[in-house]
């Protein structure tokens, strides 16, 4: 017959052990979905590199980029993007409270078309040069300038631009095409007011503890 300090025993050893197979399988678990997300993150940041950036156009002819979004952590960043992190660096500001750094690479080219005027410089009543004025301007471009009778060209040139970065969420579909079941990754949408500017190149990175 088993006494009541041998039951005591046997349910104590009872409790330890269930505590302790509990706690290695919220162990176990908790390591596997770290994995999990290890695999998922690396796999989009795969993806993300791999994929083609696409550029495209808005029905009024704007130039737009699109780009998929890496997730590094700091140290990452600063290892495989050391050139922007000492950029960053001279702002200072605190690294650890980054969340997300985003580059644009734009190029503008502009057919000009304006008028040339000719100017004359008096002193004390001679003619002592003869100068072409150019002026070019609209709501983007702005180029005033002169060139003298040695050909030698002064002047002030302005070119505008306005971007529009909008960041948007792409979802998971279950089997590629029906509901949606999870967050793929984030997209970055790079859009550029002025119609002259073409955006060569895009990158999103979120910054990951």
């Amino acid at each position: 017959m088993i006494t009541s300090k041998l039951k005591v025993y046997i349910a104590i050893g009872a409790t330890l052990l269930f505590l302790t197979m509990f706690g290695t399988i919220k162990v176990l678990n908790h390591k596997l979905n770290k994995e999990k997300a290890e695999k998922e993150l690396y796999q989009n940041n795969t993806y993300t590199l791999l994929e083609e950036i696409k550029i495209y156009q808005t029905i009024d002819s704007l130039n737009v980029i699109s780009v998929g979004e890496l997730r590094l952590t700091l140290n990452e960043y600063e290892k495989y993007r050391a050139e922007d992190m000492a950029l960053i660096n001279k702002l200072k500001v605190d690294k650890k409270k980054l969340e997300s750094i985003t580059t644009t690479q734009i190029k503008t080219i502009q057919e000009l078309k304006g008028f040339v005027r000719d100017s004359i410089v008096y002193r004390d009543n001679y003619i002592k040069d003869t100068i072409r004025c150019i002026s070019i301007a609209d709501k983007w471009f702005n180029l005033n300038g002169c060139s003298n009778s040695r050909n030698e060209f002064t002047g002030k040139l302005e070119s505008k631009d306005s971007l529009i970065i909008v960041n948007h969420v792409k979802q998971k579909r279950f089997l590629g095409f029906l509901w949606y079941c999870g967050i793929k990754n984030n997209r970055l949408e790079v859009l550029s007011k002025n119609p002259n500017t073409t955006i060569e190149g895009a990158e999103y990175i979120e910054l990951k503890e």
